[in-house]
């Protein structure tokens, strides 16, 4: 049986985004797990010059296409941004204007999910983050 026949199958996304220094070499990652916590997609990438938050965006958005191009339509976000959490939650506003595009490339993403929860993690619970 594929892993993607139950359509009903719980899928937990886990995103990070980071950069040295701050803006500076950014990069993010993400790793999809489902329902029997198997890791279905293991994925990072160097994102060039960015902030920290327009690498957790990076990280997040690349998560979520890789899911849809799965045709993955349930999920749980799991984040250690604030920042993104909130402002995707719509309990924070986007003010910063570098980030609006990605805030809405990201809802645009999420508009596609037939169920979808974004929620913040401590940094050390969140297996996107590498060291």
């Amino acid at each position: 049986m594929n892993l993607f026949d139950n359509p009903k199958s719980f899928y937990t996304l886990y995103t990070d985004g980071e950069c040295c220094p701050n803006p500076g070499n950014g990069s993010w990652s993400y790793v999809l797990f489902n329902d029997n916590e198997k890791i279905i997609e293991d994925f990072d990438d160097i994102e060039g010059t960015s902030t920290c938050n327009e690498a957790e965006y990076c990280g997040l958005i690349n998560g979520l296409q890789a899911c849809l191009d799965r045709e993955i339509l349930e999920i749980t976000v799991l984040s250690d941004s604030k920042m993104c959490v909130n402002q995707l939650n719509g309990l924070w506003r986007v003010k910063k204007d570098h980030l609006k595009p990605l805030h809405s490339k990201a809802i645009d993403l999420m508009r596609q999910f037939g169920s979808i929860e974004v929620c913040w993690i401590p940094r050390d619970g969140n297996l996107a983050h590498r060291d």
